[in-house]
């Protein structure tokens, strides 16, 4: 199986992460949440917010350090994904 990691956009303009499964010549979507309130299989500055809005999460440091854009500069910097 391969675990392909999409980020599109760069720098201020990282606008999605899109994740997707290719086994055996297919390929498989990531699947979307089931939690009510949350829609979409990709990573968004909007999935994240709503994120925080279902979860009615107090601390949500992701907005805090800048969201989507502060990870596209962060990424320009060098950055290595780690799957485990």
């Amino acid at each position: 199986m391969t675990v392909v990691t999409q980020f599109l956009g760069s720098g201020d303009n990282l606008t999605e992460l899109k994740r997707f499964y290719v086994q055996g010549g297919t390929v498989f979507s990531n699947p979307e949440p089931t939690i009510p309130g949350m829609t979409g299989n990709s990573i968004t500055q909007q999935w994240c917010d709503t994120q925080k809005e279902v979860f009615q999460e107090e601390i949500y440091p992701f907005n805090e350090f800048g969201g989507m854009a502060s990870m596209g500069k962060g990424m320009g910097l060098g950055m290595v994904l780690v799957m485990r």
